[in-house]
């Protein structure tokens, strides 16, 4: 036999052998890698409810779906559908990249001592979890998190395919973040009264009452007169009435230090608005004052402006939440008792 045919026989030999220590491996170490990185839950339909804890500061917050499809947060209050929304596409895509080698295992393992986050996901039983995993640290590269299956001693690098960021964002436990923006969303034919109050231009003060589909009363407020002209402009009062859907505040401001001498100040306009059931719902406007984050400081004679003209703050929620909304969105609704005839 030639060495060269001795050398082909060999490395066959070899090949084989390498097949069958893979395959066996694999099959071996396939049940115990299933189990402890089966992080997505790919029926996110399944999903009733949704924990997650931050072990650093025990803050938590839960999300429950209801009849709809909307979903509860901490039972109280409703939660942002886009924010849920990523959530569960997040839930539904997690990967494991790589398990976490014998070399930097115990470094690892130590900041699952105390984990950053623990998510627990309900289906079908909503008293226990049908799964439940903790959030480590994020790799020095912020490409990748170390994520544990509840049960199991083996962490693994976790992702979202197309994302490079760590998952502790998606996973957030502050309670505004979550929480739903929108303070007005009406559609025009559930409305049956509008009244807006300017406390600082009476005069521009009235109340939109919906007779029916082809009558809009426009009257004025207090002793104000209708303007010259006497007829509503129908064409206006309809697409003012079509401006009350999916108006979304900027942000959450309930930390603001001076929330209470903002509350006992005279509001720029109160907007309240009835529906066809009799349930109303108010917004107490304020001018923002000038800050870092205004775009305009100035007027166009070069005099400092006092006030933002692109932002206002509103209470609402009975004046237990303060949020920062933007003329962009509801400049469309800022209208006065002229407007409205001809």
């Amino acid at each position: 036999m030639s060495r060269t045919l001795l050398y082909l026989l060999l490395l066959f030999a070899l090949g084989l052998l390498a097949f069958w220590a893979v395959n066996n491996y694999s099959s071996s170490s396939s049940t115990v890698n299933k189990a402890e990185t089966s992080f997505a839950v790919k029926d996110t339909a399944a999903i009733s409810k949704i924990e997650i804890k931050n072990g650093q500061n025990g803050k938590r917050i839960t999300l429950e779906r209801q009849t709809g499809g909307n979903w509860r947060l901490n039972q109280y209050y409703n939660a942002s559908s886009p924010l849920v929304d990523n959530l569960l596409t997040t839930i539904c895509q997690l990967r494991m990249q790589r398990p976490v080698s014998n070399a930097a295992y115990d470094n690892v393992m130590q900041s699952f001592e105390k984990p950053k986050k623990t998510v627990k996901i309900y289906t079908t039983d909503p008293n226990v979890p049908s799964k439940e995993y903790h959030l480590g640290d994020i790799l020095n590269s912020k490409k990748g998190t170390y994520v544990m299956m509840e049960g199991f001693e083996r962490p693994y690098v976790v992702g979202v395919p197309g994302i490079k960021g760590h998952l502790h964002p998606r996973f957030s436990t502050e309670l505004p973040s979550w929480r739903n923006r929108i303070i007005f969303n009406y559609h025009y034919n559930d409305i049956a009264k509008i009244k807006v109050e300017y406390h600082l231009a009476p005069e521009n003060s009235y109340e939109m009452e919906v007779v029916s589909k082809k009558e809009i009363l426009v009257k004025p407020l207090g002793n104000n007169t209708v303007p010259k002209g006497d007829k509503v402009n129908m064409p206006v009062a309809m697409r003012y009435l079509n401006s009350f859907q999916k108006m979304h505040a900027e942000a959450f401001e309930n930390t603001h230090p001076n929330i209470d001498s903002l509350k006992a100040s005279k509001p720029f306009c109160t907007y309240t608005v009835t529906n066809k059931k009799g349930k109303s719902k108010s917004m107490v406007m304020h001018y923002m004052p000038i800050n870092k984050r205004s775009k305009s400081q100035i007027d166009r004679d070069g005099k400092a402006v006092p006030y933002d003209p692109d932002r206002f703050f509103v209470f609402t929620n009975k004046g237990n939440d303060l949020l920062i909304i933007q003329r962009f969105v509801f400049g469309k609704i800022m209208k006065g008792l002229p407007d409205f005839y001809y």
